[in-house]
């Protein structure tokens, strides 16, 4: 969702939204904007390496407000929908479901023809040490997801087996077992 945000900002600002020479200084633009995160928010993070670098950020007065970076040029509404998504803790960023539920994305909000992940969030466990490329992480990415699918395959084929019958949960089988 932090993704979402970065791109919602480019498309409405016609340029990225946190300019940076360097990670560190992409990394100063990002606090400028967000403000530092607290403790909480970094360690959800779950990143030793986001934690250092934070550490080396000294935060320069005050924080600049969305609102004054786009100077009134984009609704209020548009403005939410990037501080949901550009919150430095990822618990507390919105999820697709509420972006697009959004009143800013609200006239292209159709349920019925949004896809739904019924699996449940998919972590990738990657080292902040390894330099990996865009395919590799998409790699990981369908590996993660295929290995979710089976196993739900599998849950729904003990479920029918077991009963005699499928579940009357369905394709969506509760994985919160897991």
């Amino acid at each position: 969702m932090w993704a979402v945000g970065c791109i919602l900002g480019e498309m409405l600002l016609t340029r990225p939204l946190f300019p940076g020479a360097s990670t560190m200084n992409q990394l100063e633009k990002i606090v400028e904007v967000c403000g530092a995160p607290d403790a909480r928010s970094v360690e959800s993070m779950r990143s030793p390496f986001a934690q250092t670098m934070l550490d080396s950020i000294v935060a320069h007065g005050r924080k600049i407000q969305l609102s004054d970076i786009f100077q009134g040029s984009v609704s209020r509404d548009a403005i939410s929908l990037l501080e949901m998504c550009l919150n430095f803790n990822p618990t507390k960023r919105c999820t697709a479901e509420q972006a697009l539920a959004h009143p800013y994305v609200a006239e292209f909000h159709n349920p019925d023809d949004e896809p739904s992940y019924p699996y449940g969030p998919i972590y990738i466990t990657i080292d902040d040490n390894t330099k990996l490329h865009a395919p590799d992480y998409r790699d990981r990415l369908y590996k993660e997801i295929s290995k979710r699918k089976k196993e739900m395959r599998r849950r729904q084929n003990t479920e029918v087996g077991n009963n005699g019958q499928r579940s009357s949960r369905g394709d969506t089988a509760d994985l919160s077992r897991s």
